[in-house]
């Protein structure tokens, strides 16, 4: 799997989370069901999906959200308007 293809990959599963996170569980189950077909056998260690996982996570986490000043002085600019405010998703 070429990197570029991954990147991809990993934005369509973010946006599949996102999705998730808004309720809106068919275009959920829409982007999964083209990225992980249900007709494909069990995963393995390190399978895409692993990969995809971890790769989704780090981005949420390095995301700076926009709402917080406190990255202002620490990135030097703004933060980034579409970056998650996980704290809502973690009291859930």
């Amino acid at each position: 799997m070429d990197l570029t293809q991954s990147d991809d990959n990993v934005n369509r599963y973010k946006s599949a989370f996102l999705n998730f996170c808004g309720k809106r569980v068919d275009e959920c189950s829409e982007i999964l069901n083209n990225l992980f077909p249900p007709n494909v056998g069990r995963t393995t260690p390190n399978d895409p999906i692993d990969l995809w996982t971890v790769a989704l996570c780090e981005n949420l986490v390095d995301d700076a959200p926009l709402r917080d000043p406190r990255w202002n002085a620490t990135l030097g600019r703004a933060g980034n308007a579409n970056a998650n405010d996980l704290c809502p998703q973690f009291i859930e």
